[in-house]
């Protein structure tokens, strides 16, 4: 492998591992601020009670679609970068192909609507 090649290694490891904690933290987020009106409605409480807590979440929400967006204008630019350095097409990451078109495979499930496959 080229020197090149490591780098490149490099750089694609910490590129997925940030998509990887952007996604998990928005994720992780979301679960919170799907909570936040639950607990309130099982505890009884006001509809204002808490509403500062979730707007809060929200905003957390905001700003890590944000950050995703982002590192995604990131990936892409480091895609575009990789092949102008002729480096060809590189695939590396937590055991996902790159697809030659960037359309994902079928991964065996199917779209249901209304409780039946579409």
């Amino acid at each position: 492998m080229s020197e090149r090649h490591e780098i490149a290694a490099d750089v694609a490891e910490k590129l997925f591992e940030a998509e990887l904690a952007i996604d998990q933290a928005l994720s992780k987020t979301a679960e919170l601020a799907s909570l936040l009106p639950r607990a309130r409605l099982r505890a009884r409480l006001a509809a204002c009670v808490g509403q500062p807590a979730f707007d809060g979440a929200a905003g957390a929400i905001n700003s890590l679609s944000e950050a995703r967006r982002s590192i995604v204008v990131t990936h892409e630019e480091l895609a575009a970068a990789h092949r102008r350095i002729g480096l060809g097409r590189f695939a590396s990451g937590p055991g996902l192909e790159k697809p030659e078109d960037g359309i994902p495979a079928k991964t065996g499930f199917q779209a249901v609507e209304g409780g039946k496959a579409a």
